[in-house]
């Protein structure tokens, strides 16, 4: 098992620094050099469980489809930017908005564990 979580946490850093996502970690946020990070997706509420962390506007869209994070965000925090979210690929479907410098340590429907496409509102490229 520990086997498996290593090979796993290794290829969703592989799919994450290919979309612009800065860093995946299993540790909580709090609990890292990276709390300082300019926005945060997480798989637990509360900031926990896997995470990707960036940046200023590391990318402007990214489908998360063929990331462990594809319908499993369970907690968002923006520092300082927006991000806004699809719950289908491609940019589809349930729209939403996550104000800067604010944290959902708790998603509720229809954003808990359905969200597949990100996009950075403003970033370049």
């Amino acid at each position: 098992m520990r086997n498996m979580k290593k090979a796993l946490i290794a290829l969703i850093t592989g799919l994450a620094l290919t979309a612009g996502i800065v860093s995946v970690t299993t540790e909580t946020a709090s609990a890292t050099s990276q709390g300082n990070a300019y926005w945060k997706l997480c798989s637990d509420y509360y900031l926990d469980g896997t995470c990707a962390f960036g940046g200023y506007y590391p990318i402007r869209n990214s489908d998360l489809r063929s990331t462990a994070l594809n319908d499993n965000i369970s907690s968002i925090q923006t520092n300082f930017v927006a991000i806004e979210t699809w719950n289908d690929i491609n940019f589809k479907g349930t729209y939403g908005y996550f104000q800067p410098n604010y944290t959902w340590n708790v998603l509720t429907s229809p954003y808990n564990n359905s969200i597949s496409s990100v996009s950075f509102p403003g970033a370049v490229g």
